[in-house]
């Protein structure tokens, strides 16, 4: 009995683990600076294809950024370098990951660079 509740209880955990699609780690904020930031992302097939949108809070009018490279070697994991930004500005994103099946995945957050110091 004890073996089949086990036995039950990582199939659950392995469902759960598998409901937000492709993208199985992330989108984690790296460091945010005055003008540029860093998100980190890993999916489940080095073949995905990932894009990061991004937008000033409250605007339409997005950028797309590429990851700098989805690695094998370091558990199919991705770098977006986001630049250009102006400082003390909140940002909301969007990483959006497709899959072999071509099925799209999106998780968003939202990032503010740091404001400029002044004397």
């Amino acid at each position: 009995m004890l073996r089949l509740s086990f036995l039950l209880l990582i199939c659950i955990c392995g469902l759960i683990a598998r409901v937000d699609g492709q993208l199985v780690s992330g989108p984690m904020l790296g460091p945010v600076e005055l003008r540029d930031a860093k998100v980190w992302i890993a999916v489940a097939n080095s073949g995905d294809a990932a894009v990061l949108k991004l937008r000033r809070a409250g605007e339409k009018a997005e950028r797309i950024y590429l990851p700098a490279m989805i690695s094998t070697f370091e558990f199919n994991t991705g770098v977006f370098t986001i630049g250009g930004l102006e400082p003390g500005t909140p940002y909301e994103y969007t990483v959006e990951v497709t899959d072999r099946k071509e099925q799209l995945h999106r998780k968003t957050g939202k990032l503010t660079t740091k404001t400029l110091f002044q004397w």
